[in-house]
């Protein structure tokens, strides 16, 4: 659909393509109905595309796909859940495409250093879209292959590549011929469009492989079983096929089985245990907030909208984790001065234009400022800063980073707190990050760290508020991981948003259940 579009807005006059094959739509999305509002939507798609402001293909996309009613479809169905994985499929390609295209940088011509902003509207930004759906998105991307379970018992089916470094009891290597594996085409000299000069003859035979690349794969393929390999050909599929010399070599002249030997009932040593789901705890509260939420954009894969804010607070916390590290390397305070210099070299947001990033540099030039003024102190004690924690539960791993860790709690070397930093004023912040430090108390704890306090620092008050890291909160936050980490392995799904999560939410325009209106998508 958005090739189409793309391709439809280069060529001027009437909106014909869509007008031929509205039925068409109605046909796939809306049992050969019409679909009310599509024709003046593409209209006004076609309209905006060289006039400001800045396109965002992924919010577009997403309207559209709500007018042709896919929040309709329901994903506990097979067949519902495959159509919307394809869908977020073509998410991450429209948003790998914007993500290179409206990216802003800094530049530097003739001695001036100077911000860009990134290409986010005009012709030349769908005549792009098109060449990269036609010309590289077609076979760069990989189709859906279903939502990851985490106790779902099937067989899986992949490339050689893609066994590279994983393993399982049982594996069978099928269609082992001579024309496939070694591949027929190995090492034989190929066409390439290329001069000698940009890609010389060394270069070429290796991407041309040969018998030793196709040893070495065959090598990864025997090694993936951990208990039984089971390794077949066959002899005619549209000609007469003989076994492949690798095939050969490992196991003799194969003979012909009509039923394979299977070997007893696998039984487990008493030590080896199921491999846990290891899961970030930005992915637990994302959960918790709302389940379905979680499916569409974590499980399914639809891939958040763009927004010219996006890494406000990371570049914030980047600053911070500048400024503690001048302050251990010199020993003292940066001055305003160094604190300019910082910004100047660090501060940067991907995709803002260059008036957003002077009223979000200036911002963020204040809360640093104010936690600087009241906080000074805090920078000659820390101990590290963005320390990355693994907490391992009975039903699963939290992984997680904790902005900074301060040294010398109630004034003994040893005694730690643990900091987490906050840009926005949340009424909920606290619960958030009274679970999340917890768990980092816990984690830190179990590797035999003396966590004596956590805070939660909230930038743009400028205050800074303890939470409970005794034993009994953090006894009650495992047991609330816990109880997430199963819901995310049973697959409960279950809608639990309200009015204000469904407005702010990337995925309303795809849920049913979103809580907003038409006008809010």
């Amino acid at each position: 659909v958005s090739a189409a579009f793309a391709h439809n807005n280069l060529q001027g006059g009437e909106y014909s393509f869509f007008q031929s094959n509205h039925e068409s739509f109605g046909a796939i999305f809306n049992n050969g109905n019409p679909i009310a509002g599509l024709k003046e939507y593409l209209n006004d798609w076609k309209a905006a595309v060289s006039k400001p402001p800045a396109v965002n293909l992924v919010r577009d996309y997403y309207k559209l796909l709500n007018l042709l009613g896919v929040h309709n479809i329901d994903p506990d169905d097979p067949i519902g859940s495959a159509r919307l994985g394809t869908l977020a499929r073509f998410s991450q390609i429209l948003a790998d495409f914007e993500h290179v295209k409206r990216r802003s940088r800094w530049v530097e011509e003739n001695g001036v250093r100077e911000f860009r902003s990134g290409q986010a509207y005009g012709e030349w930004f769908y005549r792009n879209l098109y060449n990269y759906l036609q010309y590289y998105a077609v076979s760069a991307y990989e189709e859906f292959e279903g939502e990851e379970t985490f106790d779902f018992d099937a067989v899986d089916i992949l490339t050689v590549h893609k066994a590279k470094g994983l393993e399982w009891p049982v594996v069978f290597l099928p269609a082992l011929v001579s024309r496939r594996f070694p591949a027929q085409k190995a090492g034989q000299a190929q066409d390439w469009l290329l001069s000698e000069k940009v890609f010389p003859q060394k270069t070429r035979e290796r991407y041309q492989g040969g018998e030793m690349e196709e040893r070495r794969l065959f090598y990864v393929a025997i090694t993936r079983a951990r208990d039984m390999l089971y390794m077949s050909c066959f002899q005619r599929q549209t000609q007469r096929a003989t076994p492949s010399p690798f095939l050969e070599e490992v196991a003799g002249k194969p003979k012909l089985q009509t039923s394979l030997p299977l070997p007893g009932t696998y039984t487990p040593p008493v030590h080896e245990t199921d491999e846990l789901p290891t899961i970030s705890f930005s992915e637990l509260a994302h959960f918790e907030s709302c389940p379905l939420r979680f499916r569409y954009s974590t499980s399914l894969g639809f891939q958040p909208q763009l927004a010219i804010e996006l890494g406000y607070g990371r570049a914030i916390h980047h600053i911070l984790r500048q400024v503690a590290v001048e302050t251990t390397r010199t020993g003292k305070v940066p001055s305003s001065q160094q604190i300019d210099a910082i910004f100047d070299g660090e501060f940067y947001l991907p995709f803002a234009n260059r008036p957003a990033l002077e009223q979000l540099h200036a911002q963020a030039r204040k809360l640093v400022d104010t936690y600087v003024q009241k906080h000074s102190a805090d920078l000659l004690r820390v101990w590290q800063t963005e320390r990355p924690f693994e907490l391992h539960l009975e039903k699963g791993i939290v992984r997680g980073r904790a902005d900074v860790i301060l040294d010398r709690e109630g004034e003994t070397s040893g005694h730690l707190a643990l900091v987490d930093y906050k840009t926005a004023d949340d009424p909920k912040a606290n619960d958030i990050a009274g679970f999340q430090l917890a768990i980092y108390t816990a984690a830190g704890r179990g590797e035999g760290l003396d966590v004596r306090a956590a805070y939660l620092h909230a930038l743009k008050a400028g205050e800074r508020r303890s939470l409970p890291v005794d034993k009994a909160a953090v006894r009650k936050a495992r047991k609330r991981a816990e109880s997430i980490i199963e819901s995310i392995a049973a697959g409960e799904f279950e809608e639990r948003g309200d009015k204000e999560k469904c407005t702010g939410c990337d995925m309303r325009a795809l849920c049913k259940h979103a809580k907003c209106s038409k006008y809010d998508l």
